[in-house]
């Protein structure tokens, strides 16, 4: 539960630092970009295990037990999870160097990107992986789209709440009375999040943006 609540406030952190106005503006741009760089390193980090796979079930190592069907999928996932990107050290740089312009807020607005499309690619095609190896004949498309999508949304939503709390949170007294109300809150909705399966990095960009 507290690598949750990390998770969360380094998505809560990176989410501040780029406003809804900003998202308004330069949203655009950000999006393409973010999908352009992921679909690029998703292609390449899932070619390169492909083939890396096709040379290890060719010469029958015995180091490598999947068959060639299962090898595809394998590399798939891990061009998915390959198109995210570390927040916390991301934030470490930006901060080390002190650069808040333009450059940092493209960078943030392009990480929190990555990390969404990884986490529904990732969630797709382990779904898809799941019913090839099952053997079903037909694509569930509620596990395929509407499990993933939901997810997405149930955190979007969570953060969005979340938000809200932190604003009532604002109005009480002391510092240090604030900081428990926070933390408290914070630990409940990655309570939450957990019960239901959903991410709390995402909950914590929402919450944030």
């Amino acid at each position: 539960l507290f690598s949750q609540f990390a998770l969360a406030l380094v998505g809560f952190s990176v989410g501040r630092r780029v406003e809804w106005l900003q998202w308004k503006a330069s949203g655009k741009q950000w999006l393409t970009l973010g999908l352009v760089q992921s679909w690029m390193t998703f292609t390449a980090v899932s070619t390169g295990f492909l083939l890396l796979f096709w040379l290890l079930t060719r010469f029958n190592n015995p180091l490598f037990p999947f068959a060639w069907d299962q090898s595809i999928w394998l590399a798939l996932l891990l061009g998915a999870l390959s198109m995210s990107t570390s927040p916390a050290s991301t934030l470490g740089v930006l901060r080390e160097y002190k650069n808040p312009g333009m450059f940092a807020r493209t960078l943030l607005a392009t990480l929190a990107i990555d990390n969404s499309l990884s986490i529904v690619l990732f969630s797709m095609l382990l779904a898809l992986a799941t019913q090839y190896q099952l053997g079903s004949g037909t694509l569930d498309m509620v596990a395929l789209l509407g499990i993933p999508l939901g997810k997405l949304s149930i955190a979007a939503a969570l953060g969005v709440v979340w938000s809200w709390i932190v604003g009532r949170l604002s109005n009480l007294g002391s510092a240090q009375e604030r900081w428990t109300a926070l933390c408290d809150s914070l630990l409940s909705v990655v309570g939450l999040c957990a019960a239901l399966d959903v991410s709390p990095l995402l909950m914590g960009l929402s919450a944030g943006i």
